[in-house]
């Protein structure tokens, strides 16, 4: 996974979103989540407006950068 990529998160109700981050931190305390990455939300229901931590495990790439 790299900066670029396209992606879905399961299970979602849908929307494509992109990494916007290798590197994810809490947005509560600043500790590093080095099982994450930050997503940006491109479509789909509207979830977040600023990019979020999401957890590799629940990624699936649908287009590499």
């Amino acid at each position: 996974m790299k900066v670029g990529d396209l992606v879905t998160v399961g299970p979602s109700v849908g929307g494509t979103y992109i990494i916007t981050s290798t590197e994810a931190r809490d947005h509560h305390d600043n500790r590093k989540l080095p099982t994450c990455v930050m997503l940006g939300q491109l479509d789909g229901p509207p979830c977040f407006n600023e990019p979020l931590p999401m957890d590799k495990k629940w990624i699936t790439i649908i287009s590499k950068c």
